[in-house]
């Protein structure tokens, strides 16, 4: 009986390590995502301004 706790509390510590690395994962990610969705939409900003100058 104290093995099998013992078991289950080592399983739930990995387990738990294991969603928090996923979780920091997911968060670099965004991360990286919004970074470059923030460049892209600034080159495309720059882009539009470069449009108006030429017709003007």
């Amino acid at each position: 009986m104290e093995e099998q706790a013992e078991k289950r509390r080592i399983t739930l510590y990995l387990t738990s390590e294991l969603w928090d690395r996923v979780k920091k994962q997911s968060i670099d990610e965004h991360r990286s995502a919004s970074k470059i969705i923030e460049q892209l939409a600034k080159k495309y900003l720059e882009e539009v301004q470069k449009q108006k100058d030429i017709v003007k």
